[in-house]
């Protein structure tokens, strides 16, 4: 406990300090190309010590005080009352010397120009972060902590592609998020190699005898339910994806599908920001002609399951939001917030989700079967939220094919960019888009997910009845819902990110990186911009 008091009293008398200083670099220009992966880093600790200071209110100058052991105890003491990990904290703490060290190094290697306004400003902080470091005394080998962060190296990434660089692994084990994302990427491009027929690194695929799906709640159409799972019986969410009628050739590409998706998902060393549940493995029901994927539920919501007497439910932000159920405006932004992060991050890794949306991003609770507000009786939290739905997901590559049907709510096509809305249906049912889905057509579909947080109103009772064929006067609907109401309800700065994710648009050009969309470097600076705008909300 000693040593969390004297890194917290470190910590008050360095913060303002650090974000100030942080922040001018990151912002700084002209840096050699060469130096992109340290200051991919840099980013990153960036990143974790705001997003620190956020969760002890210590992101406002004014409510810095002056740093004494009294000041210490009480974040201490408040640390236990929220239950916040302070091993955690701690080793976050340490972290930050290697962002001091990070941050003098990119000082050093600043080269000003004229047009670079941070430059009259370089030297004094480097002063600053000279003095500021010797403040507290850190670990010399902690390990980077992952905890929920901003994707603050998106920018840079986007760079290292453009210049073509595929960074040294061994280089790059002092930054383990950058790592796992580069390892996620390589993954994708492993598992798409791989055909159905070739021997795949892991067998996923599960025998009827070795399931146990609970059909009294899981009927046919539906997107997901419950499960048992393996000798244990242990509790899993099953995501359902369809193949339309008895043609083989739909059956095999289902197949092949979930097959790869499963693998993928199954990948260990995700990267948290993902917000994604870990699958264990996927099985054929032809009964409902479908497939399920299979994800395990994490053991601590499990356990609080039993111990109730019940069982793990899972609830859609859609089913929240209809509920009327709503969380504070401080709640909302952090979901805001994890939410842009997933997708960024999953855009990172090169991967598309297609079908975004309030009905696809889920809570899981501990609850009786009887019980039907699971929100207030059990306190669901917001600021955990999963992205699910995977099924429709696909690598963001030229010959990649899109999945076939994913059970939703047909209300789900609110969700979609104009530009995307299906046109017809072929022989077999399946729909067929006006054009081919890249990241602007996601960055859309948050935008609408963004908005139903904003009014905690779904997005079906904004007047979606009226434009189902018409998805461009549906856009302007909701353009026009946005500029009267979502400042009202969460700030102008918010009202302006939904705004650039709704508008966001793909680069018409048949030279764009993946046959056609906004640009990888364009996505994914877009991407970073917004995470910075959410990060700048506070209550």
């Amino acid at each position: 406990m000693t040593d969390v008091v004297g890194l917290a009293i470190g910590i008050v008398a360095l913060v303002d300090t650090c974000v100030t200083t942080c922040g001018l670099v990151s912002s700084a220009k002209h840096f050699p190309e060469d130096f992109e992966v340290q200051r991919v880093g840099f980013l990153w600790g960036e990143s974790r010590l705001r997003d620190w200071a956020k969760k002890w209110e210590l992101h406002h100058s004014g409510n810095i005080r002056t740093a004494d052991l009294q000041s210490a105890r009480l974040l201490v003491e408040e640390a236990k009352v929220q239950a916040i990990d302070l091993d955690l904290i701690k080793a976050t703490l340490e972290s930050t010397e290697k962002l001091l060290e990070r941050c003098k190094d990119l000082l050093d290697r600043h080269t000003p120009q004229r047009s670079d306004p941070t430059s009259a400003t370089i030297d004094r902080f480097r002063k600053s972060v000279s003095s500021g470091k010797s403040l507290v005394q850190w670990s010399t080998n902690s390990t980077s902590v992952e905890i929920q962060r901003l994707t603050a190296a998106s920018r840079t990434m986007a760079t290292l592609d453009q210049l073509g660089i595929t960074p040294n692994y061994q280089a790059l084990n002092g930054y383990p998020e950058i790592k796992q994302l580069f390892l996620m990427r390589s993954e994708h491009s492993r598992i798409e190699t791989v055909g159905r027929s070739w021997a795949r690194s892991k067998d996923l695929q599960v025998t009827k005898s070795e399931y146990n799906v609970w059909y009294d709640s899981v009927t046919s159409g539906s997107a997901r339910g419950p499960g048992r799972f393996g000798s244990s019986r242990d509790a899993v969410l099953i995501e359902w994806k369809y193949y339309m009628g008895s043609n083989q050739e739909n059956k095999e590409l289902a197949l092949s599908r979930t097959e790869r998706i499963a693998e993928l998902l199954a990948v260990e060393g995700k990267p948290r920001g993902f917000r994604i549940l870990d699958c264990v493995g996927w099985f054929l029901d032809e009964s409902h002609s479908r497939c399920g994927i299979m994800f395990s539920i994490p053991r601590h919501i499990e356990m609080k399951a039993r111990e109730a007497g019940g069982r793990v439910r899972c609830l859609s932000l859609s089913d929240l939001i209809a509920q009327r159920t709503k969380p504070t405006l401080r709640e909302r932004f952090r979901l805001a917030y994890l939410l842009t992060m997933s997708l960024v991050e999953l855009h990172l890794a090169k991967w598309l989700h297609k079908n975004f949306s309030s009905d696809n991003i889920i809570f899981l609770a501990a609850g009786k079967p009887n019980d039907s507000d699971l929100a207030n009786n059990l306190g669901v939290d917001f600021t955990a939220p999963y992205v699910a739905s995977f099924g429709l997901a696909r690598p963001d590559q030229h010959d990649a094919v899109s999945s076939l049907a994913m059970a939703s709510a047909p209300v789900n096509k609110a969700y979609q960019h104009p530009d995307y809305s299906p046109r017809t249906v072929d022989n077999e049912g399946s729909s067929i888009p006006m054009a081919r889905y890249h990241k602007a057509y996601d960055l859309y579909s948050l935008g609408c997910v963004l908005l139903e947080i904003s009014i905690w109103k779904p997005l079906a009772e904004l007047g979606w009845a009226a434009f189902t064929d018409n998805p461009q006067g549906w856009k302007d609907r909701l353009l026009y819902v946005i500029d009267k109401n979502v400042a009202f309800h969460a700030g102008p700065i918010y009202k302006d990110i939904v705004l650039s994710c709704m508008n966001a648009e793909a680069n018409p050009s048949p030279q764009a990186g993946d046959g056609g969309p906004m640009t990888n470097s364009s996505a994914e600076t877009f991407g970073w911009d917004v995470l910075r705008k959410l990060d700048q909300l506070s209550v």
